[in-house]
């Protein structure tokens, strides 16, 4: 709600924020969503719609997280050809690059509003195929047979070395 309520009372162009999901604070938000002028906000429940559906019918995911241990909406948004905007807060900054994604090192609602309004204006000048191409590259470190080796060469490696890195 802090992200709407920035948002509203800034300069960017008017924009969608599409939630997904149930929670303690969605009552609060369908209120407060009912009252914007220049954010218009699509609730969708479990069920209804699909996650990809969500994701592609979206420009960006707003990650808002304090803290990640993966965020697999950061990869999938990714995979998708979406960029993540939001707080860095752990896992995603192992695979989400700067090419047009940002993880903000501050908590700064007002900085995270600034560099959304700013993506919505860059976003119709890009060569998103492109783009897309990276994100989805991204995320190919994350594919099981590359999980799997990871995990394999680190115990191979502790086996020979228990009392190493």
């Amino acid at each position: 709600m802090d992200f709407i309520n920035t948002y509203e009372s800034s300069a960017g162009p008017t924009i969608q924020i599409n939630i997904l999901g149930t929670g303690p604070f969605l009552e609060a938000l369908e209120k407060r969503a009912a009252d914007t002028k220049r954010v218009d906000v699509k609730f969708f429940r479990p069920g209804e719609i699909s996650v990809l559906d969500v994701l592609l019918m979206s420009e960006a995911t707003l990650l808002l997280s304090e803290a990640e241990t993966f965020s697999l909406v950061s990869c999938e948004s990714l995979a998708c050809g979406k960029p993540v905007i939001g707080f860095d807060c752990g896992g995603p900054r192992d695979f989400v690059n700067d090419s047009l994604s940002v993880l903000l090192k501050t908590r700064s609602m007002q900085e995270l509003v600034n560099v959304s309004a700013a993506l919505v204006e860059k976003w119709n000048t890009l060569n998103t195929s492109v783009y897309q191409a990276e994100c989805r590259n991204s995320v190919l470190r994350y594919t099981a047979e590359n999980i799997t080796k990871s995990l394999l060469d680190y115990y191979r490696g502790r086996l020979q070395n228990p009392s190493g890195p």
